[in-house]
């Protein structure tokens, strides 16, 4: 009988001395695996929404002032995606004839459903410091919400 209780008790620890290795890998390890993977993530995401960026050859076609705001037309490559499903924007710096900064704006990429190849946007910006009729040009990027 003491044989037995022996070997109860060596199991039983044993069992316990495993449970506690387990719990602490699953717990420590399992947190470190799950950062790894997060991050991994985040890598792959920056690195395909660049090419998706990429991809939708932005380029501004038009820029005019009308009264006293200024109208910037963009073009896009339909890439049959919504870019404003991947949160992004399109912001809009203006420059005067002496090349210095004189607002921004952003406008939101439209969900379009079109079989056309390219897809045009109006944006309408108001500068609230300098006089529209100071506007030269503008640059288009980008922005990731």
């Amino acid at each position: 009988m003491r044989k037995i209780l022996d070997g109860f008790f060596w199991g039983t620890g044993f069992a316990v001395a495993v449970v506690l290795v387990l719990a602490t890998y699953f717990i420590v390890g399992h947190i470190k695996i799950e950062q790894t993977y997060k991050y991994s993530m985040r890598e792959l995401v920056k690195e395909d929404m660049d090419t998706f960026v990429d991809s939708l050859s932005l380029e501004l076609v038009n820029s005019q002032v009308v009264d006293n705001e200024i109208l910037l037309t963009t073009k896009m490559i339909n890439l049959g995606l919504t870019p404003n499903a991947f949160g992004l924007s399109l912001r809009f710096s203006l420059f005067n004839t002496d090349g210095e900064f004189i607002g921004q704006c952003e406008a939101k990429i439209p969900s379009v459903s079109s079989k056309e190849e390219s897809i045009h946007m109006l944006t309408s910006c108001k500068t609230k410091l300098y006089p529209a009729d100071t506007f030269h040009k503008a640059t288009v990027d980008v922005l990731r919400q």
